[in-house]
């Protein structure tokens, strides 16, 4: 008889063990990172006013949503964000075209409207399948100075083969993603 319960508490110690290895694995698969790059040669003034550059695709997809979010998470930290239709019509006041915001002359063109930087947002899916929003990268340029102020480099958290159910745990959503990359922001932009 004793063995048979020695057996079965061994049972239940490897299987207590297998769980908290694989707990283990799971939670230390991967966080999100942020890393935030001021650029050099950059000047700096204030910023308190962004425009959201419009995306190349005409249509709304994960970079275009993810803007929009983090938009909204810089006005709660007390930045005015202009809209992308708000600066199409200050763009078109000087005859410059949307795709044309990032040139010295849309650029020129966004700081005598009072803007003090635009934000370009671009997200990349893995390329091995799963959800979107695996690596994004924001640039924050200058209206004054028409230079790069800096960007954010953000990589969502992961838990394992894009599309399982431990990535799908271990990955941050938009809002969530949002409120990473606008707190970066804040942290560059002073």
């Amino acid at each position: 008889m004793p063995s048979m319960a020695k057996s079965r508490i061994n049972a239940a110690a490897w299987s207590s063990l297998l769980i908290a290895v694989a707990f283990v694995i799971v939670a230390g698969c991967g966080t999100s990172k942020v890393n935030e790059v001021k650029a050099p040669e950059y000047a700096d003034h204030s910023v308190r006013t962004l425009v959201i550059a419009p995306n190349e695709d005409s249509f709304v997809d994960d970079s275009s949503m993810l803007a929009d979010a983090i938009g909204a998470e810089l006005v709660k930290r007390g930045y005015a964000v202009v809209g992308t239709r708000e600066a199409t019509v200050f763009l078109a006041k000087y005859n410059v075209i949307p795709a044309d915001m990032l040139t010295p002359r849309g650029l020129a063109a966004l700081a005598k409207e009072k803007v003090d930087a635009v934000l370009a947002v671009s997200s990349a899916p893995s390329k091995l399948g799963g959800s979107g929003m695996r690596h994004v990268d924001v640039t924050v340029t200058s209206t004054s100075t028409l230079q790069k102020i800096g960007e954010i480099d953000w990589t969502n958290s992961w838990g394992g083969i894009p599309g399982s159910p431990a990535d799908w745990m271990m990955h941050k959503d938009l809002p969530a993603a949002a409120k990473e990359i606008a707190a970066a922001l804040a942290k560059l932009l002073g």
